[in-house]
């Protein structure tokens, strides 16, 4: 068999050194980064809940500028038949859009769900709408995504469609 040597001694470790470094071995595996404190879930929901709700009398006053301060500002809406709306400058035109040709009339909103590290939080809901010339609401459905950015609930994504097929177009006269 043929053997190397390397030079160097192979020392044993002693009973005193072992001690010594024992304490480092634990400690190893701690982190000295804070641990995230509790998510208080119930303190979350109650935020999300009154935000949605000054959100929505945004939308029913159609005040643009209270809607846009709602709003992450890489957050996205996804319209039924339109394009998707990302950022600000596209998704305050498509709410100048929306307020020219309806008005929110309600929304009943489900109880938020917060994640459970509390930064991101979801809810659905039916709306209705009246649109422009139109003697009956349009009733549709969303789903909104909110993420925490500080200690500000904001908008990420919203994606709403109507339950009801949208009107033929009228027939061309021959």
């Amino acid at each position: 068999m043929l053997t190397r040597s390397l030079g160097f001694r192979r020392r044993v470790a002693s009973p005193v050194m072992l001690l010594w470094l024992s304490p480092l071995v634990v400690c190893a595996g701690c982190s000295s980064a804070p641990a995230n404190p509790p998510v208080d879930i119930a303190a979350a929901t109650h935020q999300l809940l009154a935000r949605g709700d000054s959100l929505i009398a945004a939308e029913v006053a159609e005040d643009s500028a209270r809607v846009m301060s709602y709003y992450a500002d890489d957050a996205i809406i996804q319209p039924a038949d339109m394009p998707a709306a990302k950022g600000h400058t596209e998704i305050g035109k498509l709410y100048a859009t929306l307020f020219a040709t309806g008005s929110l009339l309600s929304s009943t909103r489900t109880e938020p769900q917060v994640s459970a590290g509390g930064d991101m939080a979801w809810e659905h809901g039916i709306n209705r709408v009246t649109m422009t010339g139109a003697n009956t609401p349009n009733v549709g459905k969303y789903t909104l995504v909110w993420k925490k950015l500080g200690s500000e609930w904001k908008v990420a994504a919203l994606s709403f469609s109507r339950d009801a097929p949208p009107p033929a177009p009228s027939a061309a006269k021959k």
